[in-house]
This record gives structure tokens, sequence and C-alpha cells, in this order.
């Protein structure tokens, strides 16, 4: 054992490693674990995109943000869906060069997201060896924590074509 070791990264039961936090405050939602203020967007940061209609009938504005630094140190892209006369919001983050050398902190939201949620809407809870098999063969399903107890929704996968992305659908 080095004098220095506490700065060293460790290891979790997963063999995954976890960088050490000093004094971590406890977690009352989602929004603690991101640096920007989710609820204000979109701010005069973001690009103004198309606008469209849903099947709904509802009128979705459509914004844009490149972040930098990166949101989670993951997502480098937000997107924002907007819906007229409603107070909902999509924030959709994603990286589509995610590299899986940062599987680290995917396993670290997820194991955060789970503390906050609880099991996910298909059984899933903590980040296990099996997600980190599912990272290798390009394709993982991720979590959902999607049901009505879940307050804001939020959902995170990983495709080889489309990326990292992280979904969070707010309504007020």
């Amino acid at each position: 054992m080095g004098i220095f070791d506490f700065l060293k990264s460790k290891k979790t039961e997963n063999n995954i490693s976890e960088p050490r936090q000093a004094e971590s405050k406890k977690l009352e939602s989602i929004f603690d674990l991101f640096t920007s203020d989710l609820r204000s967007f979109p701010d005069s940061s973001f690009v103004k995109g198309n606008e469209e209609t849903n099947e709904s009938g509802n009128k979705i504005i459509n914004y844009r943000k490149d972040l930098n630094p990166m949101e989670l140190g993951l997502f480098d892209t937000l997107e924002l869906k907007t819906f007229e006369n409603l107070n909902n919001k999509n924030l959709i983050f994603s990286n589509v060069n995610f590299s899986k050398s940062q599987i680290g902190k995917i396993k670290n939201f997820v194991d955060k997201a789970y503390l906050l949620y609880g099991i996910d809407s298909s059984q899933n809870g903590k980040f296990t060896n099996s997600d980190a098999e599912e990272f290798n063969d390009d394709f993982w399903l991720g979590r959902r924590w999607t049901e009505d107890n879940h307050k804001p929704p939020i959902a995170i996968s990983y495709d080889e074509d489309y990326g990292l992305s992280l979904t969070i659908w707010l309504s007020e």
C-alpha cells in the first residue's frame, strides 16, 4: 500500500474502475447529477431548429446545443424538444462517438440512477458484468425508468450506429 493509493481508482465488484470521490452529497433527484439547470432550458446558448407537429396535434419546437465540457463526462450534444401550450420538454443527450473506455462513467450514472429510482422498468438494477459485455457487443439496452413512479422518466442506451443516448422526459 503506497502513500498515494487514495488517489487511485478503485475496482468495483464488477471489475469496472470507478473514480474515488471525496465527500459526496446525498442525491435527491436526477437533476443533482447535472452541472446545468435542465429545467431552465432552452436558453440563449441553444440553436433553434425546425418545428413539427406530432400525432396528437401538438406543435414541437426543436433546439440543439453542443456541450463543452461534456455533460456527465459522457454527452457532447443536447437536443431539446419543447411542446407548445404544454410544459413538457424532452431532453435527449447523445454522443455518437462514445468511447467504450468510458464504461466506468456509464456504470457510475446507472448506479446513481438506481439509488434514486430503484429497479428499472425491465427489472434491472445496478450496472453488471452483463451490461459491460453488451457494450463490447456494440448494443446495450441500458435502463428505462419510465413507470408512473419514476419522476422524471429517463432512459439510457447504447448502439454502435447511434452512439450513447440519455432521454429525460420533463412535464410540469
